[in-house]
């Protein structure tokens, strides 16, 4: 699905704030979500509030670990050299310096 406005994956997130309000006719309490462009506020309960963001640290924290795992997975081969190299097999020494 494409966002409006923005690609495949998604619009890219260009800031935004949340804070707790009190509503104007005695409703009670709610949680305040501004998204700083496109400009739009959204009401939630502090329930709704909670798993949202539950939800955002969950999927940041995985997403931080996959990336931090993808870069330390790679094996540093900047000190060897490839003396075969096909599709069967590739064989690297390492380097006199």
């Amino acid at each position: 699905m494409r966002a409006f406005g923005g690609t495949t994956q998604g619009r890219p997130f260009k800031g935004g704030s949340a804070s707790p309000q009190v509503a104007n006719n005695n409703a009670g309490v709610f949680v305040q979500t501004v998204i700083n462009e496109p400009l739009m506020i959204f009401a939630m309960t502090p329930g709704q509030a909670i798993e949202f963001g539950a939800d955002l640290l969950e999927a940041g924290q995985t997403a931080q670990r996959m990336s931090s795992d993808a870069v330390q997975n790679q094996p540093d081969l900047s000190r060897y050299e490839a003396i075969t190299n096909n599709q069967e097999i590739k064989i690297m020494r390492k380097t006199k310096s």
